[in-house]
């Protein structure tokens, strides 16, 4: 199957276009910048101009599945929140239209779990109100509508993935993911020999692997999906762990890859109340999609990754 992957040389967008490659699907990369997997086989660079309409209609022709990454991050977001929101509009709109006018199969929009609330609390499933004012989540949200207004018109499958915290080793080391939860204490783990949570770590997550997480895409291209009833879709392991069970996993799991343990630093915190979180994939589920998770896999390759680089 012929795959565009904007946003590809991202840290989402790159574990997918490696993981489809390797698949044997034939993948494109809309980036803004070229030249990063020349080597690699089935993966053509497109370097796109975003605000060139023709340009977005371009490198859409002759392609099956479009798989939207490209975006700014949270803090990106906050600092720059007109753009982010204009950025997210004005190319899925383009992009939704190039699909359409090349006869597009499946539109696939990667979005954020965080567009229900801040933290993630409570039950939460796809018919949940999004609640979330963050910059970054109201981006997302206009991304959204643009997408899930494809299925009205039924000219294209168009679905929105709402992704809780994926995690794992990126492509290449200057990839802006270290900020992410797990890829953040693994390299303090390795290169610092502790960890320093910013909580009491009682808060809980739901954790996917990147490993995971590509698997379901792969899933979701093969799937015959009625996009109408489905337009969104949450994307989890559908089990919660604190950020405090998690940093011991990764000091057991550096212990095994590395041979040491590192120290959890946990700062003087009043609050230790736990927030539960339920974050239910629902419709993954009906679907038939299994969630063959690996999260102590990807710990360990992200441990490794961090050793090798850093």
């Amino acid at each position: 199957m012929r795959i565009l992957i904007t946003g590809g040389h991202g840290y989402i967008g790159a574990r997918l276009a490696l993981y489809l490659s390797n698949n044997g699907h034939e993948i494109k990369v809309g980036s803004r910048r070229a030249n990063k997997y020349k080597t690699l086989n089935n993966i053509q660079e497109l370097e796109t101009d975003w605000d060139n309409k023709n340009a977005i209609l371009k490198i859409c022709n002759n392609i099956d599945v479009v798989i939207h990454c490209a975006g700014m991050n949270a803090d990106d977001s906050m600092r720059n929140p007109k753009h982010a929101l204009d950025f997210r509009r004005s190319v899925t709109e383009k992009l939704v239209n190039s699909s359409i006018s090349n006869n597009v199969k499946k539109f696939l929009y990667i979005s954020s779990a965080h567009v229900y609330s801040n933290p993630l609390q409570g039950v939460i499933c796809e018919d949940t109100p999004t609640l979330n004012t963050h910059p970054y989540a109201l981006s997302h949200l206009e991304g959204e509508k643009i997408v899930r207004n494809l299925n009205i018109s039924r000219e294209i499958s168009g679905i929105v993935l709402r992704v809780s915290n994926c995690f794992g080793a990126p492509v290449v080391k200057s990839t802006n993911c270290w900020m992410l939860l797990i890829n953040e204490i693994c390299k303090q783990a390795v290169c610092e020999r502790k960890i320093f949570l910013r909580s009491s770590g009682a808060d809980m997550r739901d954790f996917i692997s990147i490993s995971t997480f590509s698997k379901i895409i792969l899933d979701l291209i093969n799937e015959d999906f009625d996009s109408l009833k489905a337009p969104i879709i949450n994307v989890g392991s559908g089990k919660a762990s604190t950020v405090l069970d998690m940093a011991n996993l990764v000091k057991e799991r550096c212990n095994i890859v590395l041979g040491y343990r590192p120290e959890i630093v946990i700062p003087n915190s009043k609050n230790c109340k736990r927030i539960k979180l339920d974050f239910k994939t629902l419709r993954l589920n009906e679907m038939g999609i299994e969630k063959d998770e690996k999260i102590v896999y990807e710990i360990d390759s992200l441990l490794k990754f961090c050793s090798e680089n850093f």
